[in-house]
């Protein structure tokens, strides 16, 4: 954590989320390109906002001018709730971005799990469309099928696959 940094409590849809937000110093709210919210990587695999990708994709936000919001899914850290296959995750991120980021530019942005997450949250944020998303790793076979015909539900299952059920 950097000293523009702040800490946040966020509520989200099963509980409060832990999350940071990082700002450029000396630039004034009207110089801001807008908001970057950051995803973590798999919750069950040790992900979290702390993670160094995550604070390297941060800072370079931040860098370049942007607010840089980090956050802990459910279960992680300080954040209310438990791992939910990615359904539960995709409502975290939106409620993030709806509680902190819905007017301005928006940039969605994750590591692995988090950019699985970020891709389902960009398609799904606002009445609009995404303004930006960015994504390190994480693109399995499984994601890149995702959707109707491809034996998923409607949102992130990390379980794989539903054939047959």
């Amino acid at each position: 954590m950097n000293a523009q940094t702040q800490k946040l409590s966020i509520a989200g849809p099963a509980g409060t989320l832990e999350a940071l937000l990082d700002y450029p110093a000396g630039l004034e709210a009207s110089q801001l390109l807008g908001t970057a919210v950051i995803a973590h990587p798999h919750p069950l695999f040790g992900g979290t906002m702390d993670n160094k990708v995550v604070q390297t994709v941060a800072r370079a936000f931040v860098q370049a001018g942007w607010c840089a919001l980090r956050f802990n899914f459910r279960g992680v850290g300080n954040s209310q709730g438990a791992y939910d296959e990615g359904r539960g995750e995709l409502e975290d991120m939106l409620a993030v971005v709806e509680a902190r980021a819905a007017i301005g530019p928006l940039a969605l942005a994750g590591f692995s799990f988090g950019a699985f997450v970020g891709g389902f949250c960009g398609g799904s944020a606002g009445s609009g469309t995404p303004r930006g998303a960015c994504g390190a790793g994480g693109c399995s076979r499984q994601s890149l099928q995702f959707g109707a015909g491809a034996g998923f539900s409607s949102a992130p299952d990390l379980a794989g696959p539903r054939r047959g059920r």
